[in-house]
């Protein structure tokens, strides 16, 4: 009976916390197609975002760009997926890439925010580097801001 008290005592607390921002937010509505509108590596902005698309199904990720010169560092033939991770955070997610050459693949931990019709996502810019720990410009990291793209008529 002791034991069971001590429990409860232990446990009352643990009720009454509130839960966590990233445990109540649900990512959701990601399929569709994207515009980047906003690119940092790191703390910098970065140049050519306005042609860069995003097409989101389920979860592979198609990146587009109709710029003949794309940004350094951009691999065009590439199978990217973009994942949450089994028991992660709602705003945890892994970025992947693999190569057409079947080099990689490059595993990027990451996190998210939706808002409507805007997205961000901030990922680690090596791989397997640390997930950052929000959602903003950061040293280690790529980030970038992406709005809903109307669709086609």
């Amino acid at each position: 009976m002791r034991t069971l008290l001590v429990l409860a005592a232990c446990a009352l607390p643990l009720l009454a916390a509130p839960v966590p921002k990233a445990l109540v937010k649900k990512a959701t509505g990601l399929d569709g197609t994207w515009q980047v509108v906003e690119w940092h590596s790191g703390e910098f902005r970065m140049p050519l975002t306005d042609d860069i698309r995003w097409a989101i199904e389920g979860e592979r990720l198609t990146v587009s760009s109709t710029r003949q010169a794309v940004p350094d560092g951009f691999v065009g033939n590439a199978t990217r997926t973009i994942t949450r991770p089994e028991g992660g955070a709602a705003d945890a997610f892994v970025y992947t890439i693999t190569s057409a050459d079947g080099s990689g693949p490059s595993v990027r931990p990451a996190v998210i925010e939706l808002d409507g019709d805007t997205f961000k996502i901030c990922l680690a810019d090596t791989h397997n580097g640390p997930r950052p720990p929000e959602c903003k410009p950061t040293s280690g990291a790529m980030t970038y801001t992406l709005k809903r793209a109307a669709p086609a008529k």
